[in-house]
């Protein structure tokens, strides 16, 4: 357990958060990762996604919202003195990046592809045609038969649900009508610090906040919630939507939840081929 000291701006109250799953030596080691990654790298999201999934490699008993909030953030900005505007402009990428770096290699080996969305995924998703802007399909996934590549889903990325999360539901809605799978995955990240907080990464997808499950347990706006908080609490087995709130943390058994409901949406989409000929 490692023990991370918080200060409020004027540096009257002080908290002290407990991380389980992660020893003090291995922070101060994953500390260092971080600041050389910076220095190596051209790119910082890239950086932070390293530093990410190496810390998540070594700890894997951590809660993964912890490490993100409590050391690699806490880190890029205490120790490493980057700007909160510069953690605003980097982290939505990186966590794109740890996504797609955890994932593709366990998703390969059902045929499946992660990769950065592109303007021309929201033109053949007909999203341009529709007025709905290109920026919204954070990640794309591909399935592979014969020989060719097909579109069938959509990962938002998400580091906090208070993200604007309604930008996204229209684009949502509009593919899921289309038959692509879409779906969230987020960090759930929200946490207060003193002195409005305790500074523990509860997140804001708690059993008391209807507002933000019912994007998912009650309208259905997207295919699915996948949190990396393990304190965001799972949605049950039935729903009103049949949308669930789902909890990992980057380290189950293969293959986890998220591996088996892409290959679930491909299995879908796929069959879908096979009655059109082909064609999607």
């Amino acid at each position: 357990m490692t023990s991370i000291e918080l200060h409020s701006p004027d540096g009257t109250t002080h908290v002290a958060v407990q991380l389980e799953g992660i020893e003090p030596e291995q922070y101060e080691r994953l500390s260092d990762f971080l600041g050389e990654a910076l220095e190596r790298e051209e790119l910082a999201y890239v950086a932070v996604s390293a530093a990410m999934r190496q810390a998540v490699e070594r700890c894997p008993g951590a809660n993964p919202a912890d490490l993100w909030v409590h050391l690699i953030y806490h880190q890029f900005r205490d120790r490493f003195g980057r700007s909160d505007q510069s953690w605003k402009r980097v982290s939505g990428q990186a966590l794109e990046h740890v996504v797609a770096s955890v994932y593709q290699p366990r998703l390969t080996l059902h045929g499946i592809t992660v990769r950065p969305s592109t303007r021309a995924d929201a033109d053949a998703f007909g999203l341009v045609k529709r007025g709905l802007g290109s920026a919204k399909t954070d990640l794309v996934l591909e399935g592979s038969r014969t020989g060719e590549l097909y579109r069938f889903g959509v990962i938002h990325s998400k580091a906090s649900i208070a993200e604007r999360l309604t930008d996204d539901v229209p684009v949502s809605k509009a593919l899921m009508r289309k038959g692509i799978w879409s779906a969230i995955a987020t960090m759930d990240a929200k946490m207060f610090p003193p002195p409005h907080g305790d500074g523990v990464v509860n997140g804001e997808l708690g059993l008391n906040a209807r507002d933000k499950r019912k994007y998912f347990e009650v309208a259905g706006q997207f295919s699915g919630c996948y949190s990396f908080n393990l304190r965001t609490p799972p949605s049950p087995a039935n729903t009103r939507s049949g949308c669930r709130i789902n909890t990992l943390s980057f380290t189950e058994p293969q293959p986890d939840l998220f591996v088996k409901d892409v290959c679930a949406a491909w299995n879908v989409f796929r069959s879908r081929l096979v009655r059109v000929g082909g064609t999607p």
